[in-house]
């Protein structure tokens, strides 16, 4: 970084392999200092096929770049990737500059789960992610958000969920808990991800 204010962390751009690759990284450099981009699927490198909303996810966690034929990409393909530039510029300071965190373990291989937060604005950006579908996850179903002022009531993806509890017990893992009750999943399949949106409530306190 003395010699230059943007690295690449990797040739991998395989969404599945930066998740470590990026969790590593983010262990002693900031989100602001290097470059992730979406690449086509297959990946050209280890053959994996994964979803344009996966791939986007993944690497929007700092400066979000495109590495793919648009002449090889099919209409809805191109009008979700117009949307997400959207989401990601009126989100870019909080994703490039806000404070980060992982809220897993890091050998927790088959999930990860990342946040940015902005402590002025009381903001906060959480993706989760999951490797591979289980029949039965473990118990741990739940997220605390340490972070979080626990005298604030936060807006979580339009609804309100007091921080108090959001710090103590967490956000719900958005998939199902048993291979019975797929409709209450927000994620089902292999290489998912979900992303929580949080705003403290004006005058909540």
């Amino acid at each position: 970084m003395f010699y230059s204010p943007q690295i690449w962390p990797s040739d991998d751009s395989d969404a599945v392999e930066r998740l470590a690759i990026q969790s590593g990284t983010l262990l002693g450099y900031p989100l602001s200092s290097f470059s992730n981009h979406v690449s086509a699927a297959p990946n050209h490198q280890v053959g994996r096929a994964t979803s344009l909303d996966f791939r986007q996810t993944v690497a929007m966690f700092g400066p979000l770049g495109y590495e793919l034929d648009l002449f090889h990409l099919s209409d809805a393909e191109k009008q979700a990737i117009k949307s997400q530039i959207v989401f990601y510029k009126k989100q870019r300071q909080l994703l490039t500059f806000g404070t980060f965190y992982q809220l897993q373990q890091l050998d927790h291989g088959n999930e990860k789960t990342w946040a940015v937060y902005d402590p002025q604005n009381k903001e906060a950006l959480i993706a989760f992610f999951r490797v591979l579908a289980q029949a039965n996850p473990t118990a741990e179903d739940f997220l605390p958000v340490a972070f979080l002022d626990g005298q604030q009531v936060y807006q979580v993806n339009g609804e309100p969920v007091s921080g108090q509890l959001l710090r103590q017990l967490g956000l719900r893992k958005p998939y199902q808990f048993n291979a019975v009750n797929h409709g209450t999943a927000q994620v089902t399949g292999d290489f998912q991800s979900f992303v929580y949106q949080l705003q403290a409530k004006k005058g909540v306190e």
